[in-house]
Formats: C-alpha cells, sequence, structure tokens
C-alpha cells in the first residue's frame, strides 16, 4: 500500500488518534482552547510517531518482498522507538 505521497506503508496502528480538549489548562492559559492528540491510543505498544515510523519501515520492506524485516534505529535499549520495536 502507498501512502498520499506514494511512499509504501502498511497499517499498524488505530488512525486517526483522538483530540482531547483540555478545559482546565485552557481556563489556567486564559482565552485559548488547548487540546491534546491522543497518540497513546494507536493500539502499538507506546504509540505515537514510533508506530507512524515503523509503518513505514515494513511497508517498504514488504514492498520489496524481503523475507526478514530489519529496523534500525538509535537509541539505548530503555529509548522508546528502541523498546517498541522488540516487544
Amino acid at each position: 500500500m502507498l501512502d498520499e505521497s506514494g511512499f509504501p506503508k502498511i497499517s499498524l496502528g488505530f488512525f486517526p488518534t483522538p483530540l482531547v480538549e483540555l478545559p482546565r489548562l485552557s481556563k489556567v492559559l486564559g482565552s485559548v482552547q488547548i487540546y491534546m492528540k491522543r497518540d497513546d491510543q494507536t493500539g502499538l505498544a507506546l504509540g505515537g510517531n514510533k508506530t507512524r515510523k515503523l509503518e513505514y519501515l515494513v511497508g517498504g520492506d514488504l514492498e520489496r518482498e524481503a523475507i526478514m524485516l530489519t529496523v534500525q534505529t538509535e537509541g539505548i535499549l530503555r529509548d522508546p522507538p528502541v523498546f517498541e520495536y522488540i516487544q
């Protein structure tokens, strides 16, 4: 599957994630409405941009008919993207 820009992508999460209004913070800051994007609800481990990155990495491997999926990222073992990929 290709995204709207023509890049290979596979759906791994539940998107779009909801926006939640933060009325108490909005009140503290005065005449503004503050919303939070709930990327923790993507459905895959820790979610968010890590899930989106993985959708493109796996999509590219599948398009190339790879027999092994390889995820290369930088960080320490406790880094959220690394932790999500190895689960």
